[in-house]
């Protein structure tokens, strides 16, 4: 057994090992995993790590180089995603393997903490020492609206609004816990493309962008994947909510889901506008694991103990949310953090 970073020539079989695993039905499927390649700014071959046994790829999992915002800070996260073993070599800890010469090769490249989105559940990697962090969910019942709706939101152009795109989405969660830091490379990328990043309405004011809405129908639902507005433009906020409502009106969906701060404004929007309240939940398929100490410490203004925490799973419900009982007093030093969230369409 070896386990190693990719060379270029390996990469047409790590293509075909992620087709046969995750899109085996999907004829398009190496265009997309080709693009993970080709068309991602950050992407190195030391980021694919492989198993080799008997002179061939049998497991793998691939690292995403990305920036978090915390509490006014920017930490780089290196994203665990494509962990993946043969079916003829499953059992025998592999994928074990690779995620500890994972977490060892981002310590040595300089990232200050792993995450992942897991699709197994938690176990497996919480075995591993990593954190879940839950992400607040919602479910509201498309009713009869209580008054009028209508949809103003115009459908946008992922060329001529993409700069209005990223300034919008950079002042709008500039001061969130948890969401990614996206330059123009990250949005033109072709991860984003495939993950549907660019968002399809627009709301306009005196021929300015000051909100925009993502969403998928997924054939039973309307999901919000995104949504920006302009901090405190409550207006901009209601028309998001008239246009999900007549997305859904139109296309005969019962409810309207997806994932958003529990004190979002559009819930409220929403509930008024549909005389009905959400049901909230919550999901733990995000998860953390710490890897540079020092760097996130000093990243935090030194402000932290310079000892590592003994309790990690601690720290992160410290650090990322708001101010508890438990809540140590260097944190007061710092920016409020109104909870950890992570927008869907950035999940790698």
């Amino acid at each position: 057994m070896e386990i190693r970073s990719a060379k270029k020539a390996e990469l047409v079989e790590i293509v075909d090992l992620q087709c046969l695993v995750f899109r085996p039905d999907e004829p398009a499927a190496s265009t997309r995993y080709w693009a993970y390649f080709h068309e991602e700014p950050t992407y190195q071959f030391e980021q694919s790590r492989i198993l080799i046994e008997q002179g061939r790829i049998v497991a793998h999992l691939r690292i995403w180089d990305r920036l978090i915002r915390v509490r006014g800070a920017t930490l780089r996260v290196g994203g665990i995603g494509s962990v993946l073993t043969h079916p003829d070599f499953r059992g025998r800890g592999y994928a074990q393997a690779l995620m500890r010469d994972a977490e060892l090769y981002m310590q040595q490249a300089g990232y200050d903490l792993g995450m992942l989105f897991t699709i197994i559940g938690t176990p497996f990697y919480a075995k591993l020492g990593w954190i879940p962090l839950p992400l607040p969910t919602f479910s509201f019942p498309v009713g009869e609206p209580a008054t009028a709706f209508s949809d103003s939101a115009r459908i946008l152009d992922d060329t001529a609004d993409l700069p209005a795109v990223m300034a919008l989405y950079d002042t709008a969660n500039v001061n969130q816990t948890g969401t990614e830091i996206r330059n123009s490379g990250y949005w033109r990328s072709g991860p984003s493309r495939y993950r549907e990043l660019f968002p399809q309405k627009g709301i306009e004011r005196n021929g300015e962008l000051v909100g925009y809405l993502n969403y998928d129908n997924n054939g039973s639902d309307l999901k919000v994947c995104e949504v920006c507005f302009m901090p405190g433009d409550d207006e901009a906020c209601q028309v998001v909510a008239h246009t999900l409502f007549a997305a859904a009106k139109k296309e005969g969906l019962k409810t309207i889901k997806g994932s958003l701060p529990p004190d979002h404004t559009l819930l409220a929007h929403l509930a008024d506008l549909g005389n009905s309240q959400p049901s909230f939940s919550q999901h733990q398929k995000t998860m953390v694991k710490m890897l540079d100490w020092a760097t996130i410490r000093k990243k935090l203004t030194d402000m932290p103990p310079a000892d590592p925490p003994s309790d990690e799973a601690a720290f992160w419900n410290e650090l990322l949310n708001p101010r508890s009982a438990s809540t140590p007093d260097w944190l007061d030093k710092l920016p409020d953090a109104q909870g950890f969230f992570y927008w869907e369409p950035d999940i790698f």
